[in-house]
């Protein structure tokens, strides 16, 4: 299944008149910054399945994301380093 992207999206809103088209770039990136979330968190449940720590995953998306969201911190160069460097220190929590 593939996911509609956030352009298709924010087409269809502005079709429906749902949004102002003048404001097609902030849904555009609110979109994919909202699917970027979803994955991350689906991939955290994944890899708590995986290590049979699915509560111990649930409970540090709950202090995580906060924190990630509001500290700061390292920036990688882009998504995908971002999203692997995340597996790993997610992986690595869990297995400590």
């Amino acid at each position: 299944m593939k996911l509609p992207t956030a352009e298709v999206v924010t087409d269809y809103f502005i079709k429906n008149d749902v949004i102002p088209s003048e404001d097609k770039d902030i849904y555009v990136y609110g979109l994919q910054q909202g699917y970027l979330i979803i994955i991350n968190i689906v991939t955290m449940l994944i890899i708590g399945a995986i290590f049979n720590m699915i509560w111990h995953s649930i409970i540090f998306l709950f202090g995580y994301i906060p924190i990630r969201t509001y500290a700061g911190g390292y920036h990688a160069k882009n998504k995908r380093t971002c999203y692997l460097l995340s597996i790993i220190m997610m992986s690595i929590v869990l297995v400590l």
